[in-house]
């Protein structure tokens, strides 16, 4: 509904326009309308402008994921007079943000100070060299640095489940335990960058302080921390203990210390008391990106956390990030004031991910049935998802439309409160609904293993935030789709905020990330390519094979090659390219015609031969008129868009004029385009070839004309639907899956070939020990994934534990979660084998757990001689006590002796060793948690564990 003021200021313009229109057209002097030319070429474009904002008239919010909550808002964008001045507002902040970059090397500018100098030192960045601006991973080779000893293998065992380190995994933990030298790392997602910072504080026992951006993020890996026994906590505007958790930090109880750069900033006492009396052994920057200017996710209170570099200097920082070009890691070098970094850098490729683009239909719910499943006869999907909208408005329209279809799902935007963020959070987090709908606020950094779909709805803003958002998915290694719906009119509200730059070098870098996201979505080429090739470049990019496994358009092209291996009559190759030199010339020249004076609406017309009424009698006299009327409209500007992005044209923005600030942009030939068609003026008869790659949209064109040419009837395919054969994270009953051709049937989760009767038990057993997973997390308020993830559950179905020991061998469980849930899972696996008659403990690589003499818990040094060697024969509390009296020649009463010494120092004793049974535990923990009689008690059952 329009309020009364932007009624009135539509009828003034409509006043205005007529009275305009009047004159002009009774004018007689030529000089006098030569004069108001450009006059009339701005008018004619902001009144574009304002057509094309209809397909941005939503809520423009930009969502943060911290303290700074944006307060929700009753009203819906646009219906304020005052919305546009608070846009422009904001868009001058980003700015005037832009304009104070900090000197690295001094205090912080003041407003009054010339920024010009730091200015100029950030946009050199930019103006570097294609070589300076590649950033090459590293090679595994370089790393000469002393290998690990059993101690470090015995401690990332115990503890992260992990039985060896990646190669770039030790170097960064050597190089701060050892060298105690700075690192910035680049790591891909799912490379294991949070081990980096989580081992050295377990390893000394010291705290390793973590600054990270989001709040549920750290609840999450606190809560993960503490189930493997490892002391963490987070401190920040949501901790409701702060007093007890400062307390215990003093202490010495925690390893691993949360914050958020605001708490930081403000924390510099606190951080100097812990420093001096348990010694802080690393400070970790996590999602470093959002410290760059550069950066798709720049945060001011970032940039502030190169104070702590200066007060803490000899105390190493790791600054890491899964997103990161060679400006953004520069930037984030010399803001944090790091001493000569070592700076590391993983490949940038997730080949468990399959990447697709589709074009928006039009309607929502047949999108979305495009890709998912049946699930007892309703529409679902095949495992957690999460679908990110651009605006608040989309992301409600979404998630109606998914509760209309009954599927179950949470939203998750600004304008809720914290506490029904955080309750959307969680469900999803915690498997109660199997799919989130959020502005991409949500999930960075998302501490959740299995979620097996992303969904842009909208196109994502730039190439860099894609790749973060899609790193949310397949965290666990396992086969993962990431999918994206857009439309063209999604750029205008990207576009939007690009019109009050004022800097012409940050306006040039931010235009030319939204451009390369749309080459990336209308492109035919390989999408892996693509990405590799923004942030690597290099032979590693070439070395990408093709393969159906990989992109939609490398699978379309291996069918295409297959269909026409023979036909050679097509003028459009194998390779999706085609020679465009006839129709270039007709769109350059009637620009050129046009002096650039428009966007491409009006040269399209000229060579369509239009008789719209923008159409001068001057334009009808181009030479161009009419020869392309033969080529669709549709064409013309898909054509348009591709010379856009290969840069044979440049949009070129309109100034801000009036009190409306209104926006826009013209389209003109780049010198690129220019020395095209100087070459092709002179070679003889003109015919210098221009051969690109077709869009996506172009081929769909010519292929749609080829079909119509034919009469044949056309049927447009509906977007591949790809079902990972992994079951979700809830044991679906009577669940259908759409079969089809193009599912990724081929993707299974068990390599060895198995025979189908197997093979089903397997499946059946993996299902049954997912609802024994769910039970435990329920009853322990913890999220599935940290009791066992879906590929501990997928390893443990293949390979069949009945022991704690072989439970142990299995890949990424910490002994600590093997104490506290491992009996039951091998008691569910034991019970189901022995009633299939299915092979038990099938280990086909097994590793051996490394041995050592000592153990790696820090509280085992507290145990004296004969009572530590026990402990250590009990594989950390979990062997039977008989056993171990046996070898030692003591009796059981010694050995039950010496394991109550060892809960008793805070070590994990599973109980069956003692002979607890489980209605003993349940009596004897309701009792300590029940109110004490006569006087205070202390909870000690987080020191013992019952399956």
């Amino acid at each position: 509904m329009m309020t009364n003021d932007i009624q009135e200021k539509i009828s003034i313009l409509e006043i205005s326009f007529s009275k305009a229109v009047n004159t002009l057209k009774n004018c007689k002097n030529e000089e006098f309308l030569n004069d108001i030319r450009n006059k009339i070429e701005e008018a004619t474009s902001a009144l574009d402008a304002i057509s094309e904002v209809k397909d941005a008239k939503e809520d423009i919010t930009i969502d943060e994921f911290s303290e700074n909550e944006i307060q929700p808002s009753d009203d819906e964008w646009g219906s304020n007079p005052e919305d546009f001045d608070d846009m422009i507002k904001a868009c001058e902040d980003v700015e005037h943000s832009f304009n104070s970059i900090e000197d690295p090397s001094s205090d912080p500018p003041t407003d009054n100070e010339d920024q010009n100098d730091h200015l100029d030192k950030e946009e050199s960045n930019l103006n570097s060299s294609n070589e300076d601006n590649l950033l090459v991973p590293s090679n595994d080779d370089v790393f000469d640095c002393d290998p690990p000893s059993d101690e470090h293998f015995r401690i990332l065992k115990q503890f992260f489940g992990h039985a060896s380190f990646r190669p770039m995994q030790w170097k960064i933990i050597h190089s701060v335990l050892v060298e105690h030298k700075d690192v910035s790392a680049v790591m891909a997602t799912g490379y294991g960058k949070s081990l980096c910072y989580q081992y050295p504080g377990v390893f000394s026992d010291k705290p390793t302080v973590v600054i990270s951006p989001l709040i549920s993020l750290m609840e999450d890996q606190v809560m993960s921390l503490s189930v493997a026994n490892i002391g963490a906590c987070y401190l920040g505007s949501s901790q409701t203990q702060m007093g007890k958790v400062k307390e215990d930090l003093l202490k010495g109880k925690y390893k691993v210390v949360y914050m958020t750069p605001e708490f930081a900033e403000g924390a510099e006492l606190l951080l100097k008391n812990l420093d001096n009396k348990i010694g802080i052994v690393l400070f970790a920057i996590d999602e470093a990106h959002c410290v760059s200017h550069w950066g798709h996710d720049f945060r001011a209170s970032y940039r502030k956390l190169g104070k702590l570099r200066s007060t803490f200097s000899h105390v190493p920082f790791l600054a890491v990030t899964a997103t990161a070009t060679p400006t953004v890691l520069t930037d984030i070098c010399s803001s944090l004031n790091l001493k000569s970094p070592l700076k590391v850098c993983s490949s940038f490729d997730r080949p468990n991910l399959f990447l697709e683009v589709c074009m928006k239909s039009g309607s929502v719910e047949n999108d979305l049935l495009r890709v998912m499943t049946k699930k007892n006869g309703k529409p679902g999907f095949s495992g957690s998802t999460i679908i990110y909208c651009p605006t608040r408005n989309a992301t409600e329209d979404v998630y109606s439309k998914l509760l209309d279809m009954k599927v179950s799902c949470q939203i998750y935007h600004a304008g809720m409160t914290p506490e029904q963020r955080k309750k959307s959070h969680r469900d999803f987090v915690h498997d109660k609904v199997e799919v989130v709908v959020a502005t991409v606020a949500f999930g960075m950094g998302i501490d959740k293993p299995d979620v097996r779909r992303v969904i842009h709805y909208g196109a994502p803003k730039d190439i860099e935030s894609y790749y973060q958002e899609i790193g949310r998915a397949g965290r666990d290694g396992l086969p993962s789709i990431c999918q994206v719906f857009y439309s063209n009119g999604d750029f205008v509200t990207s576009k939007f905020f690009l019109k009050d730059i004022k800097s012409e070098k940050f306006l040039a870098h931010r235009a030319d990330m939204i451009s390369k996201m749309q080459q990336y979505l209308n492109s035919t080429r390989c999408r892996r390519q693509m990405l590799l090739s923004h942030f690597q470049g290099g032979e590693e990019v070439q070395s990408t094979q093709l393969s159906e496994k990989c992109c939609d358009n490398c699978k379309k092209k291996i069918k295409r090659s297959q269909m026409t291996k023979n036909d050679n009559s097509s003028q459009q190759s194998l390779d999706g390219k085609k020679d465009f030199a006839e129709e270039a010339k007709l769109l350059f020249g009637a620009i050129e015609a046009t002096r650039g004076a428009f966007g491409l609406a009006v040269p399209i017309f000229i060579v369509r031969g239009s008789a719209n009424q923008r159409v001068t009698e001057g334009m009808k006299k181009c030479p161009q008129y009419g020869k392309g009327k033969h080529i669709s409209e549709a064409w013309w500007k898909a054509f348009g868009r591709l010379l856009t992005c290969e840069k044979y044209l440049q949009e070129t923005r309109i100034k801000s004029f009036g009190k409306q600030n209104m926006f826009g942009s013209t389209v003109n030939i780049t010198s690129k385009a220019k020395m095209w068609l100087e070459k092709a003026k002179r070679s003889p008869g003109n015919s210098v070839p221009l051969i690109l790659e077709l869009s996506t949209e172009l081929v769909n064109l010519e292929e749609a004309k080829a079909s119509l040419s034919e009469k044949k009837v056309i049927v447009i395919p509906a977007s591949v639907k790809r079902v990972v054969s992994i079951p979700s994270s809830k044991p679906e009953v009577d669940s259908q899956k759409n079969e089809s051709p193009d599912d990724l049937e081929d993707i299974k989760p068990i390599e060895e070939s198995l025979d189908p009767r197997e093979a089903k038990l397997v499946d059946d057993l993996f299902k049954k020990a997912m609802s024994l997973r769910n039970s435990i997390a329920d009853h322990e308020g913890l999220a599935p994934y940290m009791v066992f993830s879906n590929k501990n559950l997928l390893d443990i179905a293949k390979h069949r534990p009945v022991s704690i020991e072989s439970l142990s061998q299995i890949e990424g469980i910490p002994s600590a979660r093997i104490s506290k849930f491992g009996e039951r899972i091998i008691q569910l696996v034991d019970s189901f084998c022995k009633e299939h008659g299915l092979k038990e403990n099938v280990f086909y690589t097994a590793k051996p757990v490394p041995q050592t003499k000592e153990s790696d818990l820090p509280a085992a040094r507290k145990l004296k001689g004969t009572a530590h060697e026990t402990y250590l024969l009990s594989k950390n509390g979990t062997r039977d006590l008989n056993a171990i009296a046996s070898e030692r020649g003591l009796s059981v009463n010694t050995i039950v002796n010496h394991m109550i010494e060892a809960i008793k120092v805070g070590l994990p004793v599973q109980l069956t060793c003692l002979g607890v049974t489980q209605e003993i535990f349940d009596t004897i923990s309701k009792v300590i948690q029940s109110p004490p009689i006569n006087g205070g008690s202390t909870n000690k059952t987080h020191l013992v564990s019952f399956p």
